[in-house]
């Protein structure tokens, strides 16, 4: 009698059900197991291309802030992400797949250097060196490499009068360069500190030689006298902020070119080609004009390169004024039905 009981229990359609509901119930425990290990491979990821996300977000404000120069450099948010996408896209693999660190290098120096690229081929000439530096300091003060005091005394270049200079400095130093040397005293953070540096030049004849030196600026040529020849490179553009400021701009291209590269301070010509693999059907090429300068030969040039001619009925070239309003329109709609490009001059 237990033994049928038994035998025909095991056979029960509640029998079988609670086998599939064991059997669910490891499987279950099984995948939540698996969700917690690629939740915490994902937080990993996530935490490693960190730097990435934060380098996008420092180079977007300090674009934005361009505007505060000149009101022309106005960029939004979409074309900076049409760019910033492109940027992801290029940049090259590591020789390791599975190396993250070194993907996550090469995916910040991708978008570093194309969206100063892009940013630099719409900047007036006295304007670049400018972003260059505000991008440099901006990525160092975020690595915590330059104190945020020092870098005001170099951007305002502040200056404190009333102090009399001594005869045997007034011979040689102007009255402005001792009145921003008697403000940079008042800098902290350094090695020796510059609260020093008054005394330091009344007693040694060294700084008025190297007030008078051509190349100052110069890490070898220019060496500062004595154990301040010690500070940091930073540190040593303060002293030329105060003493050769005529000597800043040499100084100060060779200081970012030393912390992220020659990249961001060459001057090179860029190919209309480059500015054309950035642009796309909603994101044109914009020309501002300077007096003299004519780009529709470069645009036609390109043009037969890529297949986009008159004689293909892919280029359209439009002078805007009087009555060329109809010309401009058709000229658009045929482009944007057929494909080709519509070059409108004087808009």
């Amino acid at each position: 009698f237990f033994f049928l009981v038994s035998n025909s229990s095991t056979k029960s359609p509640l029998a079988r059900t609670g086998k599939r509901q064991k059997k669910k119930a490891a499987e279950i425990a099984k995948s939540m197991v698996e969700a917690r290990e690629m939740q915490s491979s994902i937080g990993i990821s996530r935490r490693t291309y960190t730097t990435v996300a934060v380098r996008g977000s420092l180079l977007f404000f300090q674009i934005d802030q361009l505007a505060k120069i000149n009101p022309m450099y106005q960029y939004s948010l979409g074309a900076y992400m049409a760019i910033f996408v492109k940027a992801l896209l290029r940049a090259p693999r590591p020789e390791e797949e599975d190396d993250l660190h070194a993907r996550c290098e090469l995916l910040t120096e991708s978008i570093t250097k194309t969206m100063f690229a892009f940013c630099s081929r719409g900047l007036f000439e006295q304007h670049k060196l400018i972003f260059s530096a505000l991008l440099c300091f901006a990525i160092l003060q975020k690595e915590n490499e330059i104190d945020r005091k020092q870098l005001n005394y170099l951007l305002r270049g502040t200056k404190k009068f009333g102090v009399e200079r001594p005869d045997g400095v007034a011979t040689w130093l102007p009255e402005a360069n001792w009145a921003a040397m008697q403000a940079l005293k008042e800098v902290e953070g350094t090695n020796p500190p510059f609260s020093q540096l008054e005394k330091d030049i009344e007693e040694s004849n060294r700084w008025q030689k190297w007030c008078e030196m051509e190349h100052p600026e110069d890490k070898d040529e220019g060496r500062l006298p004595t154990d301040w020849k010690n500070l940091k490179d930073f540190q040593r553009l303060l002293i030329l902020r105060a003493l050769r400021p005529d000597r800043l701009t040499v100084g100060l291209t060779q200081f970012v070119a030393d912390s992220i590269g020659k990249f961001f301070v060459e001057d090179k010509a860029v190919s209309l080609k480059v500015s054309f693999e950035d642009s796309g059907p909603s994101i044109p090429v914009f020309f501002i004009l300077s007096p003299g300068v004519d780009p529709v030969q470069f645009v036609v040039a390109l043009g037969k390169e890529l297949g986009f001619t008159e004689e293909a009925d892919k280029f359209f070239n439009v002078s805007l004024g009087q009555g060329q309003e109809p010309r401009a329109f058709k000229s658009l709609e045929h482009t944007f039905h057929q494909g080709g490009w519509a070059m409108l001059n004087n808009i």
